[in-house]
């Protein structure tokens, strides 16, 4: 592979979010290079979508470099355990989809800084996605849910609080929008939201239950209509699902995803909560502004935590078999194993024999042992 100039605007546009419709003529007249260059900002794209969409490439290169050569790459940001652990199962997670990675960093064919190149071409990609499903969701929010009357033609400063039927979307569960005194302290900033707050949009039936904040979470209608229309094309958000005739080519082909992620939730309900608010540019947050990465990063920890509890274990492997179900449906899912089991606990006390050289056959207290 040559090295050469990279390729214009123009010709990464045509291989950009095509839903699978790049002009053959336009990658014969690449040269393996540039080609090279699409594909890799194209992964990146797949890991806003489905690993990270806030976290820079760079930090989750450098976490895996390290892992793989035992060497910290020059510029690195020291990193604490946590993140660490982090950036390597963005790392994992990234090498799922983009399978030539390991080679890639340490090909002499990529010029004198293969890292650096994947790392900013992959910026490119997680940047670019941000901005183009932005502006997806926002502009197709209207034909994800029956607004009546239309919301088509308002700007988008008209939505959020200052609009009726977005405002009861966007109301926290833990108010209601029929309660006129919380209405006036949400259209007057009085009521701020944080990034912990749960709306009504992320319910099934767009209704939240604050005594029962876990029950329909994440099931929101608009949420699946808005995944379908980033990963599957604008024509599939109404269209049936469970016919493959009407399922285009889509960036789930371009990224190779076959499954609903965690980070794929938390990335579109992030996008419909901007789409719906009157916030006219969609930022990480600051003192100012609402924090959208503390939003995502909320959605993770609520779905994908370091140390998930049985209770966080059932949730999500019920929402995601519920997110295939609608999105997948003719994908075979891999099977889990049950988060009790009696191999799991004949492992755990193997490991207790192991650690406290406990005799075989002597009595252990089954409840006493972790079962998660």
């Amino acid at each position: 592979m040559s090295s050469s100039p990279a390729p214009t605007s123009s010709k990464r546009r045509q291989l950009d979010d095509a839903y699978g419709r790049a002009s053959k003529k336009t990658k014969s007249t690449m040269t393996d290079y540039e080609l090279w260059e699409a594909r890799v900002i194209q992964h990146g794209k797949t890991l806003a979508r489905n690993v990270d969409m806030w976290t820079k490439p760079a930090h989750i290169i450098n976490a895996g470099y390290e892992d793989l050569t035992g060497e910290v790459p020059k510029g690195a940001v020291p990193l604490n355990e946590e993140q660490r652990v982090e950036y390597l199962q963005a790392y994992e997670s990234l090498k799922m989809a983009y399978r030539t990675l390991e080679n890639d960093l340490f090909s002499e064919k990529l010029g004198v800084d293969p890292c650096g190149t994947i790392k900013k071409l992959l910026l490119e990609g997680q940047q670019s996605a941000r901005a183009t499903d932005t502006s997806t969701i926002r502009n197709g929010l209207p034909s994800y849910h029956d607004f009546s009357p239309s919301i088509n033609k308002l700007g988008k400063s008209c939505r959020g609080y200052h609009n009726t039927q977005t405002g009861r979307l966007l109301c926290p569960i833990h108010l209601s929008w029929d309660n006129e005194e919380d209405v006036q302290r949400l259209q007057h900033g009085i009521e701020e939201t944080s990034p912990d707050v749960f709306y009504n949009f992320m319910y099934e039936d767009n209704k939240g239950d604050p005594q029962q904040a876990s029950k329909g979470l994440l099931r929101g209608p608009i949420l699946v209509k808005a995944y379908r229309a980033i990963f599957f094309g604008p024509s599939s958000v109404n269209s049936d699902i469970s016919d493959a005739r009407t399922t285009r080519a889509g960036n789930a082909v371009l990224g190779c995803i076959t499954s609903v992620t965690p980070a794929a939730i938390a990335y579109i309900t992030t996008l419909v909560r901007f789409a719906l608010s009157s916030d006219t540019t969609m930022t990480a947050g600051d003192k100012f502004k609402f924090s959208h990465c503390g939003f995502y990063r909320t959605l993770l920890e609520v779905m994908d935590p370091l140390e998930p509890s049985s209770f966080r274990k059932k949730f999500t492997g019920d929402l995601l078999k519920w997110w295939n179900e609608q999105c997948f449906p003719h994908v075979e899912q891999p099977r889990t194993r049950a988060a009790t089991s009696t191999l799991s606990l004949f492992l755990q006390q193997e490991a207790l024999a192991e650690s406290d050289d406990m005799a075989p056959g002597e009595s252990t207290d089954i409840d006493e042992l972790e079962t998660e």
